[in-house]
């Protein structure tokens, strides 16, 4: 059984809609206190997944996603990775954590995701390679376990849990900003004058982490001067990156400079107020 080309994004949208709702529903039902730290959990959560996938899918190609939303194959294996993996499931994990669903509910939410898999490889819009559809409620199930424990740790102020939920925050962000612009076709990372998606998947994430981590330091101990030292950084590395021809930018090249890292920054300083709110820390 397989679905018709221009029904293949559908269940990509029905499982938005129904997971957004839920999280919707989670944060309407908590606290304004609850509610930061679930939104600190998203990110988090989010940002576990991108962790995981980067080995999974990039490099190792373990399955693909057929939305077809976008007409690039890999683009479009990307978009439905980041719907599946970043979106959907961080979000019934937040949804999970705010209501305290014991092992029952996780175990029973774990299988859900082991019978979406096997109905999307049915409908001809997810294929599998090497990976098999049992991995999927284990480490799901796992998945929420560490969602309930980190959820936890940001509300005692764990000082390690929050500073790598600081840099998680920022890194998202990032990340999904370097996709928006990926789709755009306004940049692309790969080695000589023509590179592949592939290349610039893997080079993107291990590149996002590095701007990430320096932002997060940036703002570290206060002050204008460590930022601004920060962005010069970050603007070499662009800038070496852009003459060894690893970057290609469409935008003009000092805009996309700027904007990427001054955005980066800037997150860095939100978030760390969000994350550090209460805790005698700014």
């Amino acid at each position: 059984m397989t679905i018709k080309k221009k029904y293949s994004s559908l269940p990509f949208v029905i499982l938005f809609i129904l997971h957004s709702l839920l999280l919707l529903y989670a944060f309407y039902k908590k606290s304004k206190e609850d509610r930061r730290n679930m939104f600190l959990l998203l990110l988090s959560n989010i940002g576990i997944a991108y962790i995981f996938e980067y080995p999974i899918l990039n490099v190792y190609r373990a399955y693909r996603y057929k939305p077809k939303i976008l007409k690039n194959n890999l683009l479009d294996n990307v978009l439905g990775a980041v719907i599946s993996q970043g979106i959907i499931v961080p979000f019934t994990a937040v949804f999970l954590t705010a209501f305290n669903f014991g092992k029952k509910g996780k175990i029973l939410f774990s299988m859900y995701y082991f019978f979406i898999e096997r109905l999307f490889v049915k409908l001809g819009i997810y294929k599998q390679y090497w990976w098999k559809t049992i991995y999927t409620p284990i480490l799901i199930y796992c998945y929420f376990g560490i969602s309930n424990l980190w959820y936890n740790q940001i509300k005692k102020g764990n000082s390690n849990v929050l500073a790598i939920t600081h840099f998680f925050c920022v890194n998202v962000v990032s990340i999904n900003f370097l996709f928006v612009l990926a789709i755009m076709k306004k940049i692309k990372f790969g080695f000589g004058k023509v590179s592949s998606w592939h290349e610039h998947f893997l080079i993107v994430p291990v590149y996002s982490i590095l701007l990430s981590f320096l932002a997060v330091l940036s703002v570290k101990k206060g002050g204008f001067k460590p930022k601004i030292i920060i962005f010069l950084i970050d603007l070499l590395i662009d800038l070496l990156l852009w003459k060894l021809n690893i970057l290609k930018v469409k935008l003009n090249a000092l805009f996309f400079f700027l904007l990427r890292h001054v955005l980066t920054i800037y997150c860095a300083v939100f978030f760390r107020k969000l994350v550090y709110m209460g805790k005698g820390r700014v």
